[in-house]
């Protein structure tokens, strides 16, 4: 009988109330993304990588990501999203490197899904304008403080190092 009622509330919840909660549709649309800013970014060259200029590292590129927010905020899908708001760190892993010593990319950025390929938007520092002013001039005022406080999550951190460390190993 307990488990009759179970999939009676199972089967209201996904037909009736219309599936997955607005916390639980948001967080699988944050994992697609990610995944796919990841893909987009490390499939770059590193001679060129994103607009951070030219750089003679050889090696695979490993990059980790943390999502702001997306436009249109209300996607239901990562194919509903055009515009990511987020913050990247992407290392070449060189033959024999290191992780102290490898060339990485480093700041916030602005991807757009509906051009193709999807094209990005560095949040870089200028002769002219700081990297705090150029924050203020590229970012949506919501997700200014945690381009100016964060980084990478704990977990994605340690995910990029253990991709890192293996993409050394098999160079």
């Amino acid at each position: 009988m307990v488990l009759l009622a179970a999939g009676a509330f199972a089967l209201v919840r996904l037909e009736v109330i219309g599936g997955p909660s607005p916390e639980e549709r948001a967080a699988t649309v944050n994992d697609a993304i990610t995944q796919r800013m990841t893909t987009t970014l490390e499939q770059m060259p590193a001679t060129g990588h994103a607009g951070h200029g030219a750089t003679d590292a050889k090696g695979t590129t490993v990059c980790g990501v943390r999502v702001y927010g997306y436009e249109p905020k209300d996607a239901k899908t990562a194919d509903d999203v055009d515009t990511v708001y987020g913050f990247h760190m992407c290392a070449v892993a060189e033959p024999k490197g290191t992780w102290d010593f490898a060339t990485k990319f480093v700041a916030p950025l602005i991807m757009k899904f509906d051009t193709t390929p999807p094209t990005m938007q560095m949040v870089e520092a200028t002769e002219t304008v700081s990297y705090r002013d150029r924050i203020f001039q590229v970012l949506p005022a919501e997700y200014q403080q945690q381009a100016l406080t964060s980084a990478l999550e704990p977990a994605a951190m340690a995910e990029l190092r253990r991709r890192f460390d293996a993409a050394v190993a098999s160079a």
